[in-house]
């Protein structure tokens, strides 16, 4: 539960294990409802880039990575690695 004075319609929660947060709302009348929403913190993969690698100028060499289901770099970082 998110504790102090939470006084609005939205917050921001960053919790880093899974948590459960109760909503309780009071109308102008005074009634009041709840509510409660789950949080799931997913662990976050373990990339590895390879093993470090030498080559000789105006050579190649293939860079596999490893520990996500997609994968993207920026051919600046590689060139300069290679450079």
């Amino acid at each position: 539960m998110v504790t102090g004075n939470v006084n609005g319609q939205q917050i921001t929660v960053s919790p880093i294990i899974n948590s459960t947060y109760d909503v309780i709302v009071t109308d102008t009348n005074g009634c009041t409802a709840s509510d409660q929403i789950n949080v799931v913190v997913n662990n976050l993969p373990v990339a590895y880039a390879g093993p470090d690698q030498s080559i000789c100028h105006g050579t190649t060499t293939t860079l596999v990575a490893t520990g996500g289901n997609s994968f993207s770099g920026h051919r600046e970082m590689i060139l300069f690695k290679i450079l």
